[in-house]
């Protein structure tokens, strides 16, 4: 599979861009991930890059192809923060 990917994240008016972007392909499926910040809002940039690494610890554990992209999300962040 052949995965073609551009992102752009404006920081704006703060001081710290908290967004956070990530693509991981495997041979049968490919998550494309974003997660925006808290407004500037502290721990914010923590925040979005602790769900992204669970998320895509989550990928990289779970068998290909996905077959339920939400029952996916939800097991892989609302389970995993109970």
């Amino acid at each position: 599979m052949q995965v073609e990917i551009a992102d752009v994240s404006l920081i704006g008016h703060r001081e710290e861009n908290q967004d956070r972007v990530a693509v991981a392909a495997a041979e049968h499926a490919v998550l494309l991930a974003v997660f925006d910040g808290m407004g500037g809002h502290a721990e914010g940039a923590r925040a979005a890059e602790t769900a992204l690494a669970t998320l895509l610890e989550a990928f990289w554990q779970t068998p290909h192809p996905i077959f339920d992209p939400l029952v996916f999300l939800h097991l892989s962040l609302v389970l995993s923060y109970e």
